[in-house]
């Protein structure tokens, strides 16, 4: 909780210090993509049972932000989002009578309600420019999964998360600003004992209003 503080802190730091200067222009993105799970091989539900993960199945993210451009460098963003955790598991129990389990691999998909707010940083300040951009949000749980073995299944019902990134943009006018960003996800606190990464493509447009 800590380094979200202080991450939310240093990007205030920069609004009040930009908007001094620059005149501050607002817009929206929408931008959306796949994301790929990281360094998990096993979901665990409690210390005796859970599910091990197979290969990786399509995950997705759909965000909508509100943009505030501070400079043609600077640009903060705050919005919401909706994504996707879906899994290949198949279950084990350490402490069952049996050893087997008939049903062999299921699909586990779970659900979520985020809400990042980030900053972008634009290295190279072109029309086609390169951009680095950090941030960190919060998601909530939206769904509860019923497996074969375990009902009422919960992924991270409340959960923060940190995430950095680079990619390029491309300025098409004044108003419209096309952009493609790879980035790493970290789970910083959850209530669970998974431990989440991923790596993510998002590709998204950003529409900047008149100034208000």
């Amino acid at each position: 909780m800590k380094v979200v503080l202080i991450l939310c802190l240093l990007i205030f730091g920069s609004i009040n210090s930009q908007a001094q200067v620059d005149n501050v222009e607002y817009g929206i993105q929408f931008r959306s993509g796949p994301s790929f799970r990281k360094f998990a091989n096993e979901l665990p539900v409690s210390e005796y049972t859970g599910f091990n993960l197979g290969a990786d199945i399509l995950s997705m993210r759909y965000d909508l932000d509100f943009a505030a451009r501070l400079s043609s460098k600077w640009t903060l963003f705050a919005g919401m989002g909706y994504s996707s955790r879906n899994y290949l598991g198949t279950y084990y129990c350490h402490v069952c009578d049996f050893v087997g389990f008939p049903f062999g691999s299921e699909r586990l998909e779970f659900k979520y309600l985020d809400v990042p707010i980030f900053a972008r940083y634009r290295i190279v300040d072109q029309k086609l420019g390169w951009h680095i951009e950090f941030g960190a949000e919060t998601s909530f749980a939206l769904n509860k999964v019923d497996s074969r073995y375990e009902s009422d299944l919960r992924l991270n019902t409340y959960s923060v998360n940190a995430f950095a990134g680079t990619g390029l943009d491309y300025n098409l006018n004044n108003r419209i600003n096309f952009n493609a960003t790879c980035s790493y996800r970290k789970l910083l606190f959850s209530n669970t004992a998974y431990t989440f990464q991923a790596l993510e493509v998002k590709a998204g447009i950003i529409y900047y209003f008149n100034q208000l």
